[in-house]
């Protein structure tokens, strides 16, 4: 038997995504991705000041260790025109 769902899923909340936005964020949420043993690209899903959805990926390798060994939930950052992510202390 086939059940169409989708009505339902579309009455859920739902945030509205904000592509290639700049400026203040809270971060929501992150993780860090692996290649051989090494921490190689790290996700942020971030909520902007509009509580706007915002994705912003990471390579740089020092944040990396720090995603590793501190919480970064409800931390203030900052993604610039580059779309580079920088997190406050």
């Amino acid at each position: 038997q086939y059940d169409n769902v989708q009505p339902e899923i579309d009455a859920l909340p739902s945030r509205e995504c904000l592509p290639g936005y700049q400026g203040d964020v809270t971060i929501e949420s992150y993780t860090v991705m692996f290649s051989k043993d090494e921490p190689s690209i790290g996700h942020f899903s971030c909520l902007a000041p509009e509580g706007q959805r915002v994705w912003v990926n990471t390579q740089d390798p020092d944040l990396l260790q720090s995603m590793l060994q501190e919480e970064f939930c409800g931390r203030a950052a900052r993604i610039d025109d580059q779309d580079e992510i920088t997190v406050s202390s």
